[in-house]
């Protein structure tokens, strides 16, 4: 999601450029996103920092016009049980324990191992690998991935590191 400040300054850029007052200098924007899905990045934020930087919370937000999409159009017909169970989750609406987490149906979950059962086709040469990422909450975590996933290769392994200098 874009922070609500980068949304200001085009507002203040078109309204410059146009020579007018009126809000984005009168012209029509359109934006597209979803909302479930990221919030801005604010460096060392607290959670109300994070949450007024956010677009709603802009004094621009009241006066856009919000469409929403009411259809799933990447799910498949065999798929629908799963994109409602989806925007119920992202609108808050699926039951919560008391700690606050959400059970997720058996399907989400990887029952074997989930390396192989993602990177299977992809270990098998550079070139594959170029274009893999490992995304995780927290760098601890993908780092136990990685070496994981390492382990499995043939060849060489070589640590490259910005500080080492």
């Amino acid at each position: 999601m874009a922070h609500a400040y980068s949304v200001q300054a085009v507002d203040r850029l078109l309204r410059n450029l146009t020579r007018t007052n009126a809000l984005f200098g009168g012209k029509v924007v359109i934006l597209g996103g979803d909302f479930h899905q990221t919030l801005p990045v604010v460096c060392q934020a607290t959670r109300s920092g994070i949450v007024g930087a956010c677009l709603k919370s802009s004094t621009l937000w009241p006066h856009f016009q919000v469409l929403q999409l009411v259809q799933n159009m990447r799910a498949g017909m065999e798929e629908q049980a799963f994109a409602a169970w989806l925007l119920e989750l992202g609108n808050g609406q699926l039951p919560q324990s008391e700690d606050g987490l959400i059970e997720l149906p058996m399907g989400c979950l990887e029952q074997g191992d989930l390396i192989n059962a993602v990177f299977e086709r992809t270990l098998w040469g550079e070139e594959s690998l170029s274009g893999c990422a490992i995304l995780s909450l927290k760098n601890a975590k993908s780092l136990v991935v990685n070496e994981a996933i390492l382990a499995l290769l043939s060849g060489i392994t070589r640590l490259f590191c910005l500080e080492c200098g």
